[in-house]
């Protein structure tokens, strides 16, 4: 399953960036997600999709209703905090054409399953876990050059996480 990731740009989103220093104030103050001096979420709110990190928890209703669509933004949370999802891999699909569903699957799995046992310390097949990604889509591919595949891992079925799932090995 993949759930494209949405091209809406918000004007306040590259505010906050070209202000750099202001950022996580302003984020903070517009009911976003902040991070400290390591890059890691210390206060929980929105978070651009196009900004999610390697280690980022937080919770997506399009990505938990299992159904493929567009992302624009997820509710971040640190990871100590109660979360469904957790960021474990990126990776940059090659240039060219869009390519089709099929290839994004072959790529995600390429890509997503190594990962997966390098992140959580036990392979895909032997852990209670499961993954999925988000990656490009068309209007973000030829609009805004976006290549990049988020790696996602999933809590069992009704489950929510405490902590990170880094080096778990379950």
């Amino acid at each position: 399953m993949s759930v494209r990731r949405s091209g809406a740009v918000v004007a306040l989103a590259v505010a906050a960036v070209m202000l750099s220093g202001c950022a996580t104030s302003l984020t903070a103050l517009l009911g976003g997600a902040s991070r400290d001096e390591e890059g890691q979420i210390n206060s929980g709110g929105d978070l651009d999709v196009f900004t999610i990190k390697v280690g980022d928890c937080f919770f997506d209703d399009a990505l938990a209703s299992e159904t493929e669509g567009e992302t624009s933004t997820v509710r971040a949370v640190p990871c100590d905090e109660k979360h469904a999802f957790e960021a474990y891999h990126d990776f940059a699909l090659p240039e060219g054409e869009y390519p089709t569903v099929d290839v994004i699957n072959d790529a995600a799995a390429g890509e997503c399953l190594p990962a997966f046992e390098d992140y959580v310390g036990v392979s895909y097949d032997d852990s209670r876990y499961d993954f999925s990604y988000y990656s490009p889509s068309r209007e973000t591919w030829e609009y805004r050059d976006d290549r990049l595949v988020s790696c996602i891992l999933i809590a069992p079925e009704g489950e929510t996480l405490t902590g990170s799932l880094r080096g778990v090995g379950e």
